[in-house]
Parts: structure tokens; sequence; C-alpha cells
């Protein structure tokens, strides 16, 4: 899931760069999301064709290799550094294709369901910034919002806890609705 992050912040970074050139506030593009999808997907096949050149070395030859390591010293023994990285085109050209595709697909499937609103509409929804990793960090806030059974938004780092206003999904929270 690293392309995600990569995407994230490639994804702010044509927001800000849209921004610093015409002087506007605006939201990201659907080019700026396929732009960045494709780099994201691009750098992910590459950054981590090592470990599946390894890993699929040690699957088509069970019994040679004691372990992860093992295989990996012994790639680089024989071929060098540069060894690691075969095959890292290939990878790449199916990565960064399937990324272009299902990164801005998201994003669509997003937007809608933040038109729509709360699921089921639901009273209690808690929107936690940070997205998915956010989550396990703020347990004890959410059982604290269940038992006083209010709309609540929680920020990371922070601990703080305010009003929700509207919708409170952003592109950086994970959206929880119970």
């Amino acid at each position: 899931m690293m392309e995600l992050g990569i995407y994230d912040n490639f994804k702010a970074l044509c927001l800000r760069l849209r921004n610093a050139n015409n002087g506007a506030d605006e939201g990201s593009s659907q080019m700026d999301e396929i732009i960045s999808a494709a780099l994201a997907g691009g750098i992910t096949g590459y950054v981590t064709n090592p470990m599946d050149l390894v890993k699929t070395k040690m699957m088509l030859n069970p019994g040679i290799y004691k372990g992860f390591a093992e295989a990996w010293r012994r790639t680089v023994q024989e071929g060098g550094m540069a060894s690691l990285f075969n095959g890292a085109g290939a990878r790449v050209s199916y990565i960064m294709p399937f990324c272009t595709f299902y990164l801005p697909v998201y994003e669509i499937i997003k937007r809608k369901l933040e038109s729509r609103g709360p699921i089921g509409g639901s009273a209690k929804s808690i929107a936690v910034r940070g997205g998915a990793l956010g989550a396990p960090r703020r347990m004890k806030q959410i059982k604290a919002a269940e038992e006083a059974k209010k709309d609540i938004v929680l920020t990371q780092g922070t601990g703080t806890r305010s009003p929700s206003s509207g919708h409170p999904l952003r592109s950086d929270r994970c959206f929880v609705s119970f």
C-alpha cells in the first residue's frame, strides 16, 4: 500500500503547484489524480522490485534458501546490487497502468459517497485524521464518543475534539459510521 502514500503526496504537490501558479485555491483535477497515480505506481513498482525478485526466487526454488536474508545475500553475491533490479521494467509496466486506473476511480467513488452524507443516516459518525493509520491510536476517543453519543471530529496528534459541521469526510481522514 506504499502507492497510496506516494499518491497522496504527489496529488498534494500538484495542487500546491497549480494554486501557486494561478493564485487560486482550487481542488485537484482528474488529470492531477491520473498523473499522481501513474508516478506512484511507477515508483512503487521500482522500489519494491528487489523484495519481489527475492520472494519469487524463493518460491521457484523451494529448499535452496534457508530464508529471505540468505536469498537476498546470495542474489547480491551472484550478480551484484544491480541484479536486484532485474525485471524492474516489466514490474513497473504492469503496476503503473493498474495504479493509473484504480486510484482515480477510487477518488470518483469517494466523491460520490461524500455527496450522500453519512451511511444509513447514522447520527453517530467519526472522522479520524490520518486515514486508517490514525484509527488505532484513537480507539479510546472513539469509545468516549460512543458513550457521549455525539458526532465528533478527532484530529491526529492533538487529541482535541470539536463538534462536526456537515459531513466530516476529508481526503486525509478515515470515516467511520456506526
